[in-house]
């Protein structure tokens, strides 16, 4: 086990002092105070830093212009901080370095790497925070400005080659396997991953895996068929659930969310 890839989990801060994490591109600070705590959070726009490591101090770090602050009154002393990794809130659209199109007849698999939003608990549950590792622009997903969804824009590639994708320590990657049955091919210019729907998992290397996304074409004007399973590629891998997906619901508002992932 990497106990540096696996950054979550509980934090005991004694009074007084603080902790201080670097998550990649995000830096986050827990001071303990009596009857409060003080968070503050700063995140650089470089999706390379991969950088991963946790200090306590009795004197954090001067608040830089860039650092956002948040205070949270107790009436008691809760000595822990708890981290969690999450999917984002929202959908991720990721897209090829070009379209490429589906030949009728053929299934491939497309991977595409999501930064994770990291969680802070206390104890009892009470959540604090719920940020992006890393600062994503929004777009649009649909056909019409009426039709469709505000989504997160990926910083990487969609990839046919899930090895020109590295695996980072406070990433997910998520593999789309599309189905084509049907004759004609079908083109693919970009992707929509639901990543609120999707749970996040871990493998015997450290790596993080959201669960796969089947997309399967039905007919030219219908939805495609769409459903996810544990993110394994071989039937000899073996994951561990690290968080539940973000929303839970029936299959019909599964099916209302996620009608169109392929555009």
């Amino acid at each position: 086990m990497n106990d540096q890839a696996r950054w979550w989990g509980a934090h005991e801060i004694e009074p007084g002092s603080a902790g201080q994490w670097t998550l990649g591109p995000l830096r986050l600070v827990g001071e303990r105070r009596p009857f409060e705590w003080r968070m503050s959070s700063s995140a650089q726009r470089d999706p390379t830093l991969s950088e991963i490591c946790f200090s306590k101090t009795d004197s954090p770090e001067p608040h830089g212009s860039s650092t956002d602050i948040f205070r949270y009154a107790l009436d008691g002393e809760e000595g822990s901080l708890l981290l969690e990794p999450l999917l984002p809130d929202r959908p991720i659209v990721a897209r090829p370095s070009m379209p490429f199109s589906v030949l009728g007849g053929h299934t491939v698999n497309l991977f595409v790497s999501t930064p994770l939003w990291v969680r802070v608990k206390l104890p009892n549950g009470s959540v604090l925070l719920d940020l992006p590792s890393l600062p994503l622009s929004e777009t649009w997903f649909g056909e019409t400005t009426r039709s469709g969804e505000l989504c997160y824009a990926s910083r990487t590639d969609a990839r046919l080659d899930p090895d020109r994708l590295a695996h980072h320590p406070v990433r997910a990657l998520t593999r789309i396997c599309i189905s084509n049955p049907l004759p004609d091919p079908v083109t693919v210019e970009r992707v929509k991953i639901p990543a609120s729907h999707l749970g996040l998992f871990i493998d015997k290397q450290d790596h993080l895996w959201t669960q796969a996304v089947y997309v399967e074409r039905v007919g030219t004007n219908l939805p495609s068929k769409i459903w996810f399973e544990t993110p394994t590629l071989r039937i000899s891998d073996s994951v561990e659930r690290v968080s539940p997906s973000r929303v839970a619901g029936g299959r019909g508002l599964l099916e209302r969310a996620v009608h169109a992932l392929i555009g």
